[in-house]
């Protein structure tokens, strides 16, 4: 009985090993399988993280391939479109360029120029002057040594131009001297209206005086003073040249204008032999010309009032033209009236015997 159950044991085990021997190789090809996959899987997610960090940093995705490629190999057309394109850029650089090289060359004249007007100022010092209408202190002399008595007002160095002389001490006499060339520049107001209405000023001042220091016997003087007021009152109508040229001029601008050619005219009677029996023509043209610019305002300066708007009436600035207007024919009809030589030949009864 052993006998026989021995051999089939060694059997039964010899058949059972080659499939457990089956088994474990299959086990062990599945393991590599799975540990490779595993390992591909790591390498997978490695990529992707270090894809996401390039991306949000910024860096391109294939660190070894950092050139352009293009879609596709362009054809004829495309070759000749981008070289079109690639002249219109170099036009467009070349035309940039050259208005940048004109640009460049235009700034760098305009500041040698700067620099050179700077150097000319520099050397002609400024002078500052009041404005029109205040008055300036003359400063005090100190207490001469050992006097106590303050020796009085004394000129400033800058208080006139050099060449001009001091006033006289009588004040009833107008004084008047020649001006030298401009040695300074002096630093003013750009404003035409106020230049010429200071000048005009100045230019009435100064006829004014040359009347008084006529009636006082200085002849020579009164001469003087009445070329400086002509040299006012032409810079004054030089200065209002710019606003007169306007399409309506300011009504002001107008009025200096026709006062100013009204002293000039005067002036002509007084010095230049201007009169209506010598120069009938020169003496009505220079007539018309003070007329017309105050013509100019009284046609202007029109108001319309009433019920239906048809009366014209005259403005402020028309009613003074007007009235300058008046003013002028009556000096040109009526300056020359004196009956002072009449007054002086009037005797009475009696006269001869006291």
């Amino acid at each position: 009985m052993k006998a026989l159950l021995l051999p089939t044991l060694v059997a039964l085990a010899a058949s059972l090993l080659p499939a457990q021997v089956q088994d474990g190789e299959r086990a062990r090809l599945e393991l590599d399988r799975t540990q490779r996959q595993l390992q591909q899987n790591r390498s997978e997610v490695d990529r992707l993280m270090e894809l996401r960090l390039r991306h949000d940093l910024g860096l391109p995705a294939d660190e070894g391939d950092r050139t352009f490629q293009p879609p596709a190999t362009p054809g004829t057309e495309g070759v000749e479109r981008m070289r079109q394109e690639l002249r219109e850029e170099d036009a467009a650089t070349a035309s940039l360029l050259d208005q940048y090289n004109r640009l460049r060359a235009q700034v760098e004249q305009l500041r040698a120029d700067a620099e050179a007007r700077a150097k000319k100022n520099a050397e002609a010092p400024f002078v500052v002057v009041p404005t029109a209408g205040s008055r300036q202190q003359p400063p005090v002399a100190p207490r001469a040594s050992g006097s106590g008595v303050p020796t009085g007002p004394v000129e400033s160095p800058m208080a006139r131009p050099e060449g001009e002389t001091a006033p006289v001490a009588d004040p009833a006499l107008p004084t008047a001297a020649p001006l030298d060339r401009v040695k300074s520049q002096i630093a003013g107001s750009t404003d035409h209206q106020l230049v010429a209405q200071a000048l005009f000023k100045a230019g009435q001042q100064q006829m004014d005086d040359a009347v008084r220091a006529l009636e006082l016997g200085h002849a020579e003087l009164g001469k003087q003073l009445a070329e400086r007021g002509r040299e006012s009152l032409t810079r004054a109508l030089a200065e209002l040249a710019p606003l007169l040229q306007q399409k309506q001029p300011p009504y002001a601008s107008l009025f200096y204008q026709g006062r100013c050619l009204e002293l000039l005219f005067r002036h002509a009677e007084r010095y230049e032999g201007l009169s209506l029996q010598s120069n009938a023509g020169e003496y009505q043209r220079r007539e018309q010309q003070v007329r017309d610019a105050f013509l100019r305002i009284t046609v202007r300066d029109v108001k319309k009032t009433g019920e239906r708007g048809d009366i014209e009436v005259l403005g402020a600035w028309g009613l003074a033209a007007q009235t300058a207007m008046k003013h002028f024919a009556w000096m040109n009809q009526n300056a020359g009236y004196d009956q002072t030589a009449r007054i002086a030949g009037l005797t009475w009864p009696g006269e001869k015997d006291r």
